[in-house]
């Protein structure tokens, strides 16, 4: 009885089906104290750009450090940046809720949150 319990979960976790399809589209990003960062368009092809703003107006202001494109991959529900101001400057990882458009990311370094990013589907 253990056994098929045990093997119907494994089955389960492991199913391909069952997994969040990788974040894709526009996000607005917020630091932790909900002050806009900038807008995040993700290509769910390992690309990203992020459109740096400080304003409520989401206006894109080309001065701020987080402007720019770099690279990213997927493992599981993270995404890893490889490249871009989202590493480089900021060394951000991400973890993402749900999937595709409708996904939430928050990134964080190893000092804890810095980032939350919600779809602008929706």
């Amino acid at each position: 009885m253990r056994l098929a319990a045990t093997l119907a979960l494994v089955a389960f976790s492991t199913n391909p089906s069952l997994a969040q399809d990788a974040p894709v589209g526009i996000f607005r990003c917020h630091d932790t104290s909900m002050a806009p960062f900038g807008t995040l368009l993700l290509d769910g092809q390992g690309t990203y750009q992020i459109i740096g703003t400080s304003t409520a107006d989401w206006a894109a202001d080309p001065s701020l450090p987080q402007n720019g494109a770099g690279t990213y991959s997927i493992d599981g529900t993270q995404l890893l940046p490889e490249g871009g101001p989202l590493k480089d400057a900021f060394a951000a990882t991400g973890n993402f809720l749900g999937g595709g458009q409708e996904a939430t990311i928050g990134f964080s370094d190893k000092k804890g949150a810095l980032l939350t990013c919600l779809s602008t589907v929706g």
